[in-house]
């Protein structure tokens, strides 16, 4: 979990990063920092790194879209726009920027969840600018998660969704 905590670091860092040259840096440095084969393509704002545990792809800035596969049963705030996107092996990680405030949001999020038959696992609001919600639906999970600057500021709000696993016959 921890080598993979790094190569997520290391990619958000990669996403920026401009020649094949430094492809081959992230990709030595990655390696040496996980002991696992790596291999590096930037393509514009989009990374994938593969490893002999899987593929991570991570899109960011202007160009960065929702996953063709991603979820129709899961919560998308209105007029929300995508900041980054990663992907790796079932489970999607999502960042997005939306307008309005977070408790408006957290409420329209559970009735949403609940609408499509997702069960709420857990629900936290540590403060009026921050909230947190859990689900659980056929062996799938997914939190929702809303961090506000404040009145008329975007509300940062974080999907992750992780596909239930299959167990081999």
């Amino acid at each position: 979990m921890r080598g993979m905590l790094l190569l997520c670091c290391m990619a958000l860092a990669l996403a920026g990063c401009k020649k094949s040259a430094e492809e081959s840096l992230a990709e030595a440095a990655l390696e040496k920092a996980t002991g696992h084969k790596v291999d590096v393509d930037k393509d514009g704002e989009s990374v994938t790194i593969k490893t002999d545990e899987g593929e991570m792809k991570i899109h960011t800035g202007d160009s960065a879209t929702l996953p063709a596969n991603f979820p129709k049963d899961v919560y998308l705030p209105t007029g929300y726009a995508v900041e980054s996107v990663m992907e790796v092996n079932k489970t999607q990680l999502i960042a997005l920027k939306a307008p309005g405030e977070v408790a408006k949001l957290y409420a329209d999020a559970r009735t949403a969840m609940e609408k499509q038959g997702w069960k709420q696992t857990m629900a936290m609001q540590g403060s009026a600018n921050e909230g947190l919600l859990a689900y659980e639906k056929e062996g799938r999970k997914a939190t929702v998660s809303f961090n506000g600057e404040g009145a008329g500021e975007p509300v940062s709000v974080g999907l992750q969704v992780m596909e239930a696993e299959t167990t081999a016959q």
